[in-house]
């Protein structure tokens, strides 16, 4: 078979090889395409072909039943059926058409063997099932019953066609039966009537009929009257099946059927077609499965159902299916469940109403979607899409595998789980306690989500229509730059956290909100208007990409009411936090310029960040926070900047570092003042011609006026130092022998020390001081100069 197609290939590749490729290519492709899925045909029906010719052998080798027999016939005709269908004519079709003719004709030998009733069966009195008896070789005087393995049994080519209303005696009932029982399979001629069953109209005139070999129908099967129809063996027919019977009704054998019809819609009490794995659609009526009486556990396997179904006695539904969509009116149903062997699509709407749990293995409808479950779940995990409304509402929870809402959603339950929705065009309510929108990227429609107090959206990063979640206290939307003024509407007094605010009215809620967490931020805001903002968790982005001046934003906090900021391992241009009502600042990552003033509650202070390599010199400012008794400013290197003024409790700081140091471009100052640092101070003792002079020192037990003077000096003595350095110096406790004043107040009354070596402070050469603070680098070496 390969070397014919492959020969087919070839000539497909030689008409299109001498025209021009770009004119032919998609034809080319058409043809390859064409000729992959002849081969894929032909491979299935070959393989199908030799299963069938084992199957033969081995029943020629053996006793073939009456249903092996029918089963074959069956697949015989189905490989017929498929090989017409291929449609195209090859070597190999015809080689497997001659081989499908050498089945049937192995087919045929064993047919001639077996007992087959080439015509057509009816029973409608004593005559006529004498003759049946007839030819079945049954002997009315003899015992006939039944027995299985051992009974001879019977395919009937023709159709059956049974009315029991003749029998009134339990003999002739018997006797009856016991042909039934013999008939294991039923071939029908095309167009034929198929069995037809009717076991009378009461017991006085007719029979419970038994017809538990029969197995296989090629055709149609109609079951009436009003006492029992034992056809518990059925396992396949390909027609309709037609109950027009009473009472509890079940199928346990079956697989495979056409259409099923309820004729009777107020006598079946139940029904159970649990093992129908191939099937068409159940109905009362063209359109409808309309029964009253049916209740209990309706078992309908993968049977479709009509467009309208009414079975509000039923306490359950199971069906496979409803492609062209259903409306369900099932009160009393605790559960219904819908479900294909695999998921199918509908082609129009669905409506469903039940007390308990609703599961579809839907996974597109084109209409709308309306299910409502009193007490229980709804599960649509299959369904992806839905072309108009969808409203959904449960006592419990809500799965659905929509990835996209193009029609508008409303859901309403103890949870909902939109695990797989990604977009939303149409605008959504949900109303739970629990909601699923992890995958939700975009938001092009209101979106307003009731009850839930903590709403998270992982992957929400396009929001131009609101989020309105008027219960939620936490809103978590980590990877949102939001655009539009009031994206998001929350509770008052939320946490809400997001990637960027392009504008603090972004937040309809800014006014009121206590936290705020802002994980990647890269435009300006002005904080003023967060009147009730008590904590903010800012991270920054980096906007530095080449050259100085690009990380442009600005952390700007005034609010008295921030009691907590956390500077997250970020960029940020400018850090200013002035009169608010921290206790502690910690920062992180890299910030080019740093003031901290007045703020009356802070008390710790935590530096953790550093400069920002390629943008300009760190800077620190440090001003008027009383409270705060200690600084560290050892992570931060390559700063121009350190101003420590007016920290009224301040009495330990830890200099910053140069090593690795900013570049002689920068210029470099150091001011400190007015805080509580201590020192002692040693003053210079006057000399004379015959005394020596003593040099004035101040030292201090911490090592900053070390390190504040290396820190000066290297950059002072930096090699092709452009800009400035300069230095201004004030302690606000030095002790002189058992004086404390300020360093400045100190420096101003040493006169020996103003005057110099020579005695004379009109000659500034040899001044140690001109009195005040230390505010020159010379005055600066000649007072500490105890450093090692």
């Amino acid at each position: 078979m390969k070397k014919g197609l492959l020969g087919l290939l070839v000539v497909a590749l030689t008409v299109v090889g001498c025209q021009n490729y770009d004119d032919q290519f998609d034809s080319l492709n058409d043809e390859i395409l064409k000729l992959s899925n002849k081969v894929n045909d032909l491979s299935a029906i070959q393989t199908t072909v030799q299963a069938l010719s084992t199957k033969l052998d081995e029943l020629a080798n053996s006793s073939a039943s009456a249903s092996d027999l029918a089963q074959v016939m069956a697949e015989v005709a189905g490989l017929q059926e498929a090989i017409d269908a291929l449609n195209y004519g090859t070597e190999e079709v015809d080689n497997l058409e001659a081989e499908v003719d050498e089945i049937k004709a192995a087919l045929n030998e064993l047919l001639a063997q077996a007992s087959i009733i080439q015509q057509d069966i009816v029973i409608m009195s004593i005559a006529q099932l004498e003759y049946v008896e007839n030819l079945m070789g049954l002997d009315p005087a003899e015992d006939n019953t039944f027995v299985a393995e051992e009974s001879r049994e019977y395919i009937v080519s023709g159709n059956i066609t049974v009315d029991a209303e003749f029998v009134e005696e339990a003999a002739i009932g018997t006797r009856l039966n016991n042909v039934l029982a013999r008939i294991a399979s039923v071939i029908t001629p095309d167009d034929g009537d198929g069995v037809m069953l009717d076991s009378g109209s009461a017991a006085a005139t007719g029979s419970a009929l038994t017809m538990t070999s029969m197995a296989f129908v090629d055709g149609p099967v109609s079951l009436e009257g009003a006492n029992a129809i034992d056809a518990s063996a059925l396992a396949a027919l390909t027609a309709t099946l037609t109950l027009k019977q009473g009472g509890a009704i079940a199928f346990p054998n079956l697989n495979q059927v056409g259409d099923v019809r309820l004729a009777a819609t107020t006598t079946i009490t139940s029904l159970d077609l649990s093992n129908v794995t191939t099937g068409e659609v159940i109905s009362t009526a063209n359109g409808e499965l309309d029964d009253p009486a049916l209740s209990g556990a309706v078992n309908l396997g993968k049977l479709d159902l009509p467009p309208l179904v009414s079975l509000d006695a039923a306490t359950s539904i199971t069906a496979g299916g409803a492609p062209n969509g259903v409306t369900i009116s099932a009160a009393k149903a605790t559960a219904i469940n819908l479900v294909d062997t695999t998921p199918f699509a509908v082609s129009g709407a669905i409506s469903i109403t039940a007390e308990g749990a609703v599961t579809l293995n839907a996974k597109s409808i084109t209409g709308s979607l309306t299910i409502t479950s009193t007490k229980g779940s709804i599960a649509l995990n299959d369904l992806t899409s839905v072309g108009s409304v969808t409203t959904l509402n449960a006592s419990t929870t809500i799965h659905a595998g929509l990835t996209a809402n193009t029609g508008g959603i409303v859901a309403s339950g103890s949870e909902v789980h939109l695990a797989a929705l990604a977009s939303n065009a149409a605008g959504f309510t949900i109303s739970a306690g629990a909601v699923d929108l992890g995958k939700l990227a975009s938001n092009a429609a209101t979106a307003t989500i009731n009850t839930i107090t903590a709403l998270t959206l992982p992957e929400l990063a396009t929001c131009v229509s609101p989020v309105i979640a008027p219960a939620a206290v936490t809103f978590v939307a980590e990877k949102l730059v939001t655009a539009a003024d009031e994206t998001i509407d929350v509770k008052d007094g939320a946490a809400i956290t997001v990637k960027n605010l392009t504008a603090t009215t972004t937040l309809a809620d800014f006014g009121t909100l206590l936290t705020l967490t802002l994980v990647e931020q890269g435009d300006n805001l002005d904080f003023s208007a967060a009147a009730s903002m008590t904590t903010l968790n800012y991270t920054g982005k980096k906007l530095y990409s080449s050259a100085m001046d690009q990380q442009t934003n600005v952390v700007s906090l005034t609010n008295s009411a921030l009691t907590a900021l956390n500077i997250g391992d970020g960029y940020i241009g400018t850090l200013h936090v002035e009169g608010s009502g921290i206790t502690e600042l910690t920062t992180a990552g890299k910030i080019v310029n740093t003031a901290i003033d007045s703020n009356i509650a802070l008390t710790t202070v935590n530096f953790g960040h550093d400069h920002l390599s390629g943008e300009r010199a760190a800077t620190v400012v440090v001003n008027n926070n009383d409270k705060v008794e200690a600084l560290d400013l050892s992570t931060i290197n390559k700063i121009k900047t350190v101003t420590i003024t007016g920290n009224a409790s301040l009495t330990a700081l830890t200099m910053a570092g140069y090593s690795p140091a900013a570049e002689p471009g920068a210029a470099i100052n150091v001011t400190i003042s007015g805080n509580a640092l201590a020192a002692t101070y040693t003053a210079a003792v006057a000399g004379s011609e015959t005394t020596p002079y003593s040099d004035a020192s101040l030292t201090d037990a911490t090592g900053l006026l070390c390190s504040v003077s290396d820190f000066i000096n290297f950059y002072d003595d930096q090699a092709d130092r452009s800009a400035t350095v300069s230095v201004s110096l004030d302690l606000a406790k030095v002790t002189n022998g058992a004086a404390t004043a300020t360093l400045s107040a100190t420096l101003s009354g040493d006169g020996p020390a103003k005057a110099g070596i020579d005695g004379d402070a009109a000659t500034a050469a040899d001044n140690e001081t001109d009195g005040g603070a230390i505010d020159t680098i010379a005055e600066l070496n000649a007072i500490v100069d105890t450093c090692s």
